[in-house]
């Protein structure tokens, strides 16, 4: 999946309140609802990463994000988020992944779902 840098859709800039956060680089889902701010980059597994979630329809209870590892087995919840961060239709995330690898990471708020493919490269030590 692409990550994209510099100016973002004006959707996204408005379901965050008109407050984007400038100089991150971010990754669309499918379907194109949700948005993450890559505070950590390139992501790396084996360590807290920090991303910052911009839905674009509004904020309903929390939102889950599940990961499952492109080489198969279970999926594993990794971050519940609670709506109450401002302003706009942000969830900012603190999550780890177990390993390096490409991940698929489903988030779901409210009735709504999104996915979005992402790789993960081991920490640095």
């Amino acid at each position: 999946m692409a990550v994209y840098s510099g100016l973002v859709p004006d959707a996204l800039d408005f379901a965050t309140g008109r407050n984007v956060p400038r100089g991150h680089r971010y990754v669309v889902t499918r379907p194109a609802t949700a948005a993450g701010f890559l505070f950590d980059d390139p992501l790396q597994a084996g360590k807290p990463q920090k991303v910052l979630w911009v839905v674009g329809t509004p904020r309903v209870g929390p939102l889950t994000i599940e990961a499952r590892h492109h080489d198969g087995g279970p999926s594993s919840q990794v971050a519940r988020l609670e709506s109450g961060a401002l302003p706009g239709e942000i969830y900012p995330s603190s999550f780890q992944l177990p390993r390096a690898g490409c991940w698929e990471l489903t988030l779901r708020w409210g009735s709504f779902e999104a996915k979005v493919d992402r790789e993960f490269t081991e920490a640095a030590r």
